[in-house]
């Protein structure tokens, strides 16, 4: 998410999901959750590509009013390559469509939050807009592991985020039972990456380099065979990890407090006769959390259709 200025959280969202580490069988999912609506299919296929009937955030939606499944959601995402790894979850069309959203936000997000225990399981990256818009995602918000502020290193985009920050912080539980927050660059600045996380007490996790072939070509830089190698290409994968590895160290945390339970309170001393010396007890061990439920089998069949023809696409201007 972004806190004011238009920093390009669609064009982070979008450059994370397509380096994100790809681990075993594990899928990423992008979803264009900002209520100003979803763009990632015309800027990255520049409207060669149109999603199908059925598909995106607003079907999901109006399905979810009776409840969702987590593997309910992979029918209304459609494959951006070749291996199936990364999908997207096409945003709205029109904002004023955000009102079918309102009532279902917390079924939609409960199902994504239970994507990680799929088969196969998917990492997701929500883009969620600018904080403060109309009608925000807030159980999006709420069940996310790490929320991320895009912004430039620049006085007004510091400005307008710090107050924004604080704002989250009142309103949502603390880490681990609520979000880690953290804070993404993009381009130069007058002021270094040590100040900007000082100023905001919030760690910056990466940055991006500005790149004029995005203002030039949009998303379609990613079909470029030279963009991974390029510095914006390497830059994304390094901040992919960095988030990655944000991830990991959150959930070892989480199962470490898990498993060691509150710390064992000792029973009161047996009184004694005077001058002899009693040993407290032993205190019980801490016991095992109960295992997490086996996720149901997927009942349907997941509707990926398959883009990746487009990618070399080449759309005369």
């Amino acid at each position: 998410m972004s806190a004011k200025h238009a920093p390009g959280t669609t064009t982070v969202a979008t450059l994370l999901m397509w380096a994100w580490p790809q681990v075993a069988a594990r899928q990423t999912l992008l979803v264009e959750a900002d209520p100003a609506g979803g763009d990632v299919l015309l800027d990255m296929y520049e409207g060669a590509v149109r999603e199908p009937d059925g598909c995106g955030l607003l079907a999901a939606a109006i399905d979810a009013r009776y409840g969702m499944r987590p593997e309910q959601i992979q029918r209304y995402a459609m494959r951006l390559d070749g291996d199936g790894h990364r999908l997207l979850l096409p945003g709205l069309a029109d904002p004023a469509q955000v009102a079918a959203l309102r009532d279902t936000w917390p079924e939609l997000a409960a199902a994504l939050a239970g994507l990680g225990g799929c088969d196969p399981p998917m990492d997701v990256i929500a883009d969620c807009g600018r904080l403060g818009a109309f009608a925000p995602p807030g159980p999006l918000l709420a069940g996310a592991d790490v929320l991320a502020i895009v912004l430039r290193p620049t006085l007004r985009d510091i400005a307008a985020a710090a107050p924004r920050i604080a704002a989250l912080r009142e309103s949502l539980a603390p880490a681990p039972a609520g979000p880690d927050l953290a804070t993404v660059l993009v381009g130069e600045g007058s002021y270094p990456v040590g100040r900007v996380a000082d100023f905001l007490g919030v760690p910056v996790v990466g940055g991006l380099p500005h790149d004029r072939r995005v203002a030039e070509r949009g998303l379609r830089i990613l079909a470029e065979r030279s963009y991974p190698r390029s510095a914006l290409g390497r830059a994304a994968s390094d901040l992919a990890r960095g988030l990655r590895e944000l991830l990991v160290d959150r959930s070892r945390s989480i199962a470490v407090a898990s498993m060691s339970g509150p710390p064992a309170q000792l029973p009161p001393a047996t009184p004694t006769t005077q001058g002899a010396r009693a040993l407290p007890p032993t205190p019980p061990m801490a016991s095992l959390p109960p295992a997490p439920p086996v996720p149901p089998p997927n009942a349907h069949a997941p509707f990926l259709p398959d883009v990746s023809a487009f990618l070399d696409l080449e759309v005369p201007r």
